[in-house]
């Protein structure tokens, strides 16, 4: 981050790009303990950020976390909650992702898909990567961002690698929140903002925070940048 060049392409394909619909609304589906690790995923990070939001919905279609009027997520919000949900769901699962299947649902694949694998590293899914990164999903603005470095090239593999990887460890810090919302969330099907932050605040009691991604600020200030050029 940081290039002239590359601020220059994500100032003209991003400011551009269609405003994401909300957080983890798409219309995918999925056996609905699946949907509801990830939305909780969503919404922990996003109530970490301190970023409030109205609702979480299993019955809404699509499902999702449903933004308040006057709330505004920047790039790095974006991109660390828009991750979140993808990796809540697969952690939940014990499913994790080989370097080169990040760099697949990020970038692209020859037949479209990227693989899951279990904790022995044996090969569990092959998820087609279009649900995620379509126009306003979860990882849209993440993968046009990582799919040009200003000259036509995607970014170096081990950059990307990295940020996603830190996410990872991200939203692990929030299992304990996580997995008690989840569980809420099948239950009522719908959370406000106050029930998230309350049971999240409960299970994470005595527990350290996440630290945040390095990439995260810059990610933040390339949006703020982003922001002006195009204003």
């Amino acid at each position: 981050m940081g290039k002239a060049a590359r601020l220059k392409a994500e100032r003209r394909r991003i400011a551009t790009a269609d405003e994401p619909v909300p957080i983890g609304a798409q219309e995918v589906s999925y056996p609905v303990e699946h949907q509801a690790a990830h939305e909780a995923g969503h919404g922990v990070v996003q109530w970490t950020l301190g970023l409030p939001f109205d609702y979480i919905s299993l019955d809404t279609t699509p499902p999702g976390v449903w933004p308040v009027a006057g709330v505004k997520l920047q790039l790095g919000d974006r991109w660390l909650i828009g991750a979140a949900g993808c990796i809540a769901d697969f952690q939940s699962r014990n499913l994790t992702m080989m370097d080169v299947d990040i760099l697949k649902l990020l970038l692209g694949s020859p037949d479209g898909r990227f693989t899951l694998t279990d904790r022995a590293g044996n090969p569990a899914a092959q998820p087609d990567r279009q649900p995620g990164v379509a126009p306003g999903a979860d990882l849209h603005l993440m993968a046009l961002a990582m799919s040009d470095d200003g000259d036509g090239r995607p970014w170096p593999a081990p950059e990307i690698i990295s940020v996603w990887r830190e996410c990872e460890n991200y939203v692990a810090a929030c299992t304990p929140a996580i997995r008690e919302v989840t569980a809420r969330l099948l239950a009522s099907r719908t959370l406000t903002y106050a029930e998230t932050a309350r049971i999240a605040a409960e299970a994470l009691t005595g527990i350290r925070r996440p630290s945040m991604p390095d990439w995260f600020e810059d990610a933040q200030e390339l949006g703020r940048r982003l922001e002006v050029g195009s204003s």
